[in-house]
C-alpha cells in the first residue's frame, strides 16, 4: 500500500484515547514528558501516527496502540444493533470475546442503526471519531439501500418517483417522529439481476425493485418515503456506506474485518 494511503490519527487524539491525557493537557504532556514515536521525541500533536506500524512510549514505558477494529457484518433480519439483553438477538452476539471487549480499546459499538426487520452492511468500530463523521448530519455521507416495493410501477410512475425522489418532498409524522421534508435523493430502478437481490427476495413476487442512496438517516426513512408516495417496501437492504460495499459474498449474519484499502474508502 502507498504512503498516502495509509490510515493515521493525530498523536494528540491517540494519547486521549488511550487515556494518557485530556485534550487540554495534550500539549502539556507533549512539552513536560518524553513522548516518543519509533524513538524520536514528539512535541507536536498533530504528528500523523499508524496504529499498524508506529511504535509509542513515554517517559521509556510502551504504550499499546492496537488498530482500531472495523467490521463489516451483513446484518440479518430479526436482530438489534445494541449491547443490552432484551428480546431479541443482537448483532454482537456472534463476535468473539475479544472483539465484544477489545483491549486497550473503546468498545466495540455500530456506527448507526438499522431497524430490526432490516438486513445489510452495518458497520462495527471501535473508532468513535470515525463514526461520529459518518453518523453526523452534517458530513452528509452517503448510504444506499437496496429496495424492494409491493406495487408495481410503470414507466410514467418511475419517471415521477425519480424526480421526487431528485427534488426531495414532505414526509407525515409518524409516531413520535416528526414531519420534515427530504433531502434530495437518488433513486436508480434496477432488476432482479442485481448482485445484491438476495435468494429471499427472489423467492418473492417483486413487481418494482430499486437503488435508493441517502445522505441522511431519518427514523424508517426509506419506508416513510415510499409510503407517501403511495407504495409500500416488502424488502429493505443497505449495500453501501460511502464507497464502502457490502461484500456479497457475506451471507445473512456473517462478518470479516475490513481489509487497509477498505479502511481507507471510509
Amino acid at each position: 500500500m502507498s504512503a498516502e494511503k495509509v490510515k493515521t490519527e493525530r498523536l494528540d487524539e491517540i494519547l486521549v484515547s488511550q487515556g494518557y491525557s485530556t485534550h487540554r493537557s495534550t500539549r502539556r504532556l507533549l512539552q513536560s514528558r518524553m513522548v516518543t514515536v519509533n524513538g524520536r521525541r514528539i512535541t507536536d500533536g498533530s504528528f500523523a501516527f499508524d496504529r499498524h506500524s508506529d511504535c509509542l512510549c513515554i517517559d521509556g514505558k510502551s504504550v499499546a496502540t492496537p488498530p482500531h477494529l472495523y467490521l463489516m457484518m451483513n446484518k440479518s433480519q430479526g436482530t438489534v444493533c445494541t449491547h443490552a439483553k432484551g428480546t431479541h438477538e443482537s448483532v454482537f452476539a456472534s463476535l468473539p470475546e475479544e472483539f465484544q471487549k477489545p483491549e486497550h480499546l473503546p468498545p466495540l459499538h455500530s456506527v448507526g442503526r438499522l431497524d430490526f426487520d432490516t438486513e445489510g452492511l452495518l458497520l462495527l468500530t471501535t473508532d468513535g471519531k470515525l463514526s461520529h463523521r459518518i453518523t453526523s448530519p452534517l458530513t452528509h455521507s452517503t448510504k444506499t439501500y437496496f429496495v424492494c416495493l409491493k406495487n408495481e410501477c410503470d414507466e410514467t410512475e418511475r419517471k415521477e418517483y425519480t424526480e421526487r425522489f431528485a427534488e426531495g418532498f414532505d414526509i407525515e409524522r409518524f409516531r413520535n417522529e416528526r414531519s420534515f421534508h427530504s433531502a434530495p435523493a437518488e433513486l436508480e430502478w434496477t432488476d432482479e439481476a442485481n448482485l445484491y437481490c438476495s435468494i429471499y427476495a427472489k423467492d418473492m413476487h417483486l413487481p418494482a425493485l430499486c437503488l435508493l442512496t441517502l445522505t441522511e438517516g431519518k427514523f424508517h426513512q426509506v419506508k416513510r418515503m415510499f409510503w407517501a408516495l403511495g407504495n409500500e417496501v416488502v424488502y429493505l437492504k443497505r449495500i453501501a456506506i460511502g464507497k464502502l460495499f457490502l461484500d456479497p459474498a457475506l451471507t445473512p449474519g456473517e462478518w470479516r474485518a475490513l481489509s487497509l484499502s477498505e479502511e481507507t474508502l471510509l
